[in-house]
């Protein structure tokens, strides 16, 4: 059996620096995480992968950093978030297709929330819904600036 490690982390000064998260690090204390932690730790990397930046899996991404970036207004983040959703649930209903995993770290559903603007940036709230039932949010705060 394969075993995750946390691999996402903030790291408030690489926010900061480049107003965007996009390099996953395991921090000098790495753990391993399993059951919800783990789907949204899922989740939450292929929520930050733009299409075609992973060597060995160019599929994986919605390309949600660069439709936050060239957003012009709240329908358009709205409309990008939608779609975003949408092709990362297929996305990771299809890489979990035929896995032996629990059902706490199987995805059941994603649900888009919320979407608004807040000051300068926009603001996305995405809940994860395992097939165990267990729920989680997932905030585009903590990962954009």
């Amino acid at each position: 059996m394969t075993r995750d490690l946390a691999v996402v982390r903030l790291d408030r000064t690489a926010v900061e620096a480049r107003g965007y998260r996009q390099q996953y690090t395991m921090g000098a204390e790495p753990k391993e995480v399993s059951g919800l932690q783990s789907l949204v730790q899922t989740v939450t990397i292929a929520l930050l992968s733009e299409p075609g930046s992973h060597v060995l899996d160019p599929s994986l991404g919605v390309g949600i950093v660069t439709s936050l970036r060239r957003a012009t207004n709240l329908d358009a983040v709205r409309a990008d978030a939608v779609v975003a959703v949408s092709r990362l649930r297929d996305q990771i209903s299809q890489r979990q297709a035929g896995e032996a995993m629990p059902d706490d770290e199987r995805l059941a559903d994603l649900v888009l929330e919320r979407v608004f603007k807040e000051e300068d940036s926009y603001v996305i709230f995405i809940q994860v819904i395992s097939a165990a039932g267990s729920r989680a949010v997932i905030n585009s705060q903590d990962f954009f600036v």
